[in-house]
């Protein structure tokens, strides 16, 4: 498969066309919405920190704020799922997840359903992943995820990560089918089109 389009000055897609034989990329899905945007620019490269439950280990976030110089972190959803899941605390919250964490006003945030480095899963369906929670291992909702953005009043700094299907060990047919979750919950995940608050203190 092979795609094509150009950039516009705006940072809008046009006259994207794909060529080939099977299902779409995951960049055909991305650019076949003619409203899409890439996320503004970024200086690469560039460091992004990992957290255990919103915090960056062993830095408080004033220490944080006053002596480093860390752009971005990745806060995973799993940190905050709770049985059941569609109930967890986070799924309520009011403030932006900033606001939430504690963290800087100029941070982005790399925003995924599970950990930067999840403990491996053999587990997943066609709605729903496992994840391991602080309460063990349970399956989040695809949906509980668009929900989660949502809640969380992510900006247009920040990044949403699309959920992967990953397994230890595929086999063929397996293999087959991850490409094919994955794909179709990015699809789900663009067709909701979460856009981030008018009022940035919002």
């Amino acid at each position: 498969m092979m795609s094509t389009g150009q950039l516009t000055s705006n940072g809008e897609t046009t006259g994207a066309t794909s060529v080939g034989i099977g299902s779409a990329s995951l960049a055909d899905i991305a650019l076949s919405r003619s409203t899409f945007k890439w996320p503004p620019h970024r200086p690469f490269p560039t460091y992004t920190a990992t957290t255990s439950r919103g915090s960056i280990p062993h830095l408080t976030p004033d220490n944080v704020h006053s002596y480093t110089a860390i752009q971005s972190v990745h806060v995973g959803l799993e940190d905050f799922i709770m049985s059941p899941a569609a109930k967890s605390p986070i799924l309520s919250i009011q403030p932006r997840i900033q606001q939430f964490l504690g963290l800087p006003e100029h941070m982005s945030v790399f925003f995924a359903a599970r950990r930067a480095n999840p403990l491996p899963i053999n587990a997943s369906w066609d709605d729903r992943v496992e994840i391991n929670t602080i309460d063990g291992r349970t399956t989040l909702l695809i949906d509980t995820f668009v929900r989660a953005v949502r809640q969380t009043k992510l900006r247009a700094e920040d990044v949403v990560i699309g959920v992967p299907d990953v397994t230890e060990t595929p086999g063929v047919k397996r293999l087959a089918k991850m490409v094919q979750r994955t794909q179709k919950w990015l699809a789900s995940l663009l067709e909701q089109n979460v856009t981030p608050p008018t009022n940035p203190q919002d």
